[in-house]
């Protein structure tokens, strides 16, 4: 700064002084003379004549700076070879002081000098070398956490029972009516959507366990979808035709294996376009979880060093991911609303 301030000063005086070097600053810059002295204010960036001058004069800077003599060379490169590096410390009487600490050459290399070492420079350690930055992962909050994973628990223990209920009573009339085999592919279901929550929930912070995360809860929603759904919709389906259908013989064709076999038709269309998906866009790398600035949450700055805190969420999201979830969802939502059309 100080080598800027008398360059511009000398380049002032000088046009203040030389009346022929003010006349030509005024024709490089393509203007009249005013019968006064070129000032600075009027400096353009195409005035060659300016550029040059104050150029001469940083060349030409030589005065005593905190570091010692401040000159430059040719090229702008200062001409000194060692520096001496002093420290502000406090001494014996809790004053402030400037201690030598050693000596700082051109080719990078730090000596301590007057008995210093790096432990004595920095006992707590080197600062860091510039403003510090706080990075904060964004997840769900522990109580939402806890209440999600405290109610999914519920649903799985009362989905257990009732399968566990089903297979004890499965001889009995009203059970057996209902297909106990096909309700523990319900109860299954069930299951793996209550996990599904439990995992949506969980506190991702680090990249790999988003990615985990985010892949994962699509898996147990499909499948856990399929199973429950499903199900459902073939034993509405079932009852449907067999009221449109009266004849006895056609009643006695539609077993529970053939209606679990329409089920696993829907979980293998499932693992199929899952399977596929992951692994386009898994060679295309657009299944990791990436961190983005969490846009709910403005970065704050605190303590006495003014560290900057900023939060940030990871996200699975991306034109592909969209699109796949879109058809993925939609086809589910097509089985719900089958599943009502033959109940209406």
């Amino acid at each position: 700064m100080w080598t800027l301030a008398l360059a511009l000063n000398n380049t002032i005086t000088e046009f203040e002084t030389n009346i022929s070097l003010s006349d030509l600053a005024y024709e490089a810059g393509n203007m009249p003379n005013r019968n006064e002295t070129f000032r600075m204010e009027n400096f353009t960036y195409q005035n060659d004549v300016v550029m040059e001058t104050m150029f001469k004069h940083l060349e030409d800077t030589d005065f005593l700076g905190v570091s010692g003599d401040v000159t430059f060379n040719e090229v702008g490169i200062r001409r000194v070879t060692q520096y001496l590096i002093l420290q502000f410390r406090k001494n014996s009487s809790k004053r402030i002081v400037n201690e030598e600490i050693g000596v700082w050459s051109t080719n990078a290399s730090l000596v301590y000098t007057k008995n210093s070492t790096e432990e004595t420079t920095w006992p707590f350690g080197i600062p860091y070398d510039g403003v510090s930055v706080v990075i904060v992962i964004n997840t769900v909050h522990a109580s939402l956490t806890s209440i999600m994973i405290i109610f999914s628990t519920v649903g799985i223990l009362f989905s257990v029972a009732c399968l566990v209920f089903n297979f004890y009573f499965r001889n009995q009339t009203l059970i057996r009516l209902s297909s106990p085999n096909l309700n523990y592919l319900i109860g299954s279901g069930a299951i793996l959507l209550y996990l599904a929550i439990i995992v949506t929930v969980l506190p991702a912070d680090t990249a790999v366990f988003s990615s985990v995360v985010c892949n994962l809860r699509v898996w147990l929603t499909g499948f856990g979808y399929s199973l429950c759904y499903g199900t459902i919709l073939v034993k509405m389906w079932r009852v449907y035709y067999i009221f449109s259908n009266p004849s006895t013989l056609k009643k006695a064709n539609l077993h529970d294996w053939m209606l679990a076999i329409m089920v696993l038709c829907f979980v293998i269309l499932d693992l199929v376009m899952l399977v596929i998906f992951s692994l386009v866009e898994g060679l295309r790398g657009n299944l990791r979880a990436e961190r983005v600035l969490d846009k709910e949450a403005s970065s704050t700055t605190t303590g006495e060093q003014g560290r900057i805190k900023e939060f940030y969420v990871y996200v699975c999201d991306s034109l592909a991911w969209d699109i796949f979830l879109g058809i993925f969802y939609g086809y589910k939502a097509f089985l719900q609303v089958c599943t009502y059309i033959p109940a209406s």
